[in-house]
């Protein structure tokens, strides 16, 4: 198992070169950028790939798609950290593997991390996790509880669980190095105690949220006279 502990954030708002120093000398070891669910221009992020060389921090891309045109694209950016949603059975895996190594120049290499994101997914966990040039398994939480009818559930989370011990087991069976999205430090704590080797903390947007709005609330009370 990898003792070293990599934390991250997800980066849905900030692409700017000032921002990634900023997360770098925060501490962070990875920022990852999205081009599945937002409209991130590839502009940005080969510069922030760029950058991010002068830098002690990776970036990671998660291209729209494991489909060969989406997978070219994000490679175009210069990334070379994939974080490939919709991997649903080891056939999928490998076609992604090849497709990816024959876009890549010669010599140059991709570190692929696959995102398990429904149950089909966690049927053929050990099979995609024992595929070979796959580097890191995780799972989609929000996706994975729409698939099994329990997104919004109050037991949601705890019921995830399952799955989230299901990709540690399949992970460790394979060699393979595992991923979870944490929203609170509790839950950092716990699956850093579980031996997990990379955990995504929050996104800038939920960051923000967190600082913002309790101070602003607080704040918001003294225009009615209230007290901080």
């Amino acid at each position: 198992m990898n003792k070293t502990l990599r934390i991250g954030t997800w980066l849905m708002l900030v692409h700017g070169g000032p921002a990634l120093e900023r997360f770098a000398s925060a501490g962070l070891d990875f920022v990852r950028l999205d081009m599945e669910h937002t409209p991130v221009d590839a502009d940005d992020v080969a510069r922030l790939v760029r950058e991010a060389r002068t830098l002690s921090i990776d970036v990671c891309l998660r291209p729209a798609s494991a489909r060969a045109s989406d997978l070219a694209h994000a490679l175009s950016t210069g990334a070379r950290r994939l974080f490939v949603p919709q991997i649903e059975t080891a056939a999928i895996a490998r076609s992604m593997v090849e497709v990816a190594r024959r876009l890549l120049p010669e010599g140059e290499v991709v570190h692929l991390s696959v995102m398990l994101e429904s149950a089909e997914a966690f049927r053929n966990c050990d099979a995609i996790a024992a595929v070979e040039g796959i580097d890191l398994i995780a799972m989609g939480p929000a996706d994975l509880a729409q698939d099994l009818g329990i997104f919004g559930a109050p037991d949601e989370d705890k019921l995830l669980d399952h799955y989230r011990f299901r990709l540690r087991e399949a992970a460790l069976s394979h060699g393979k190095q595992w991923e979870l999205g944490v929203w609170t430090e509790e839950d950092a704590l716990r699956w850093r105690g579980e031996g997990c080797p990379m955990l995504t903390y929050m996104t800038d947007t939920s960051a923000l949220r967190t600082c913002y709005a309790p101070a602003l609330a607080a704040i918001a009370a003294l225009r009615n006279g209230g007290q901080v």
